[in-house]
C-alpha cells in the first residue's frame, strides 16, 4: 500500500529546515533506531502527531528504522480503526458462549428428564 501525504507534508520534508532537524534527531539517537537499536537507514517519526508540522521541535521526533516506523503506524491504525471491531468480536464471542452454555444446559436438562 502506498501512503500519500499532503502537499504541506511533502513541502516540509523537502525543506532545508527539515533536513537539518532530521539530521539532528538521527544524531541524537546515536545513528540507531530508538526502538530496536538497528543502524542503517532511519526514518524520523512524528511521535506526537502532525499538529506542529513545519514547526516541530527535536523532542517531538524519533529516529526509527523502517520496520519499527511501519510497526508504529500499523499499531496506531489497528488501534484507531480496530478498537470497535475488536470490541464487537468480544461481544459476539461472549454472546456465543452464553448461547452455547444455554444449549448445553437445555440438552442436559432434557436428558435427565427423559
Amino acid at each position: 500500500m502506498i501512503q500519500r501525504h499532503s502537499t504541506q507534508y511533502e513541502a516540509v520534508l523537502a525543506s532545508d529546515r527539515w533536513r537539518l532537524l532530521r539530521a539532528e534527531v538521527i544524531r541524537r539517537a546515536g545513528y540507531r533506531c530508538i526502538a530496536c537499536g538497528r543502524g542503517g537507514r532511519l526514518d524520523v517519526h512524528h511521535a506526537h502527531g502532525y499538529q506542529n508540522l513545519g514547526n516541530e521541535r527535536p523532542e517531538e521526533l524519533q529516529a526509527l528504522c523502517r520496520d519499527c516506523h511501519t510497526a508504529v503506524h500499523a499499531s496506531r491504525q489497528l488501534f484507531n480503526a480496530g478498537c470497535l471491531k475488536v470490541l464487537l468480536w468480544i461481544v459476539l464471542i461472549a454472546i456465543a458462549i452464553q448461547v452455547m452454555s444455554w444449549l448445553i444446559v437445555s440438552v442436559m436438562h432434557g436428558l435427565t428428564n427423559s
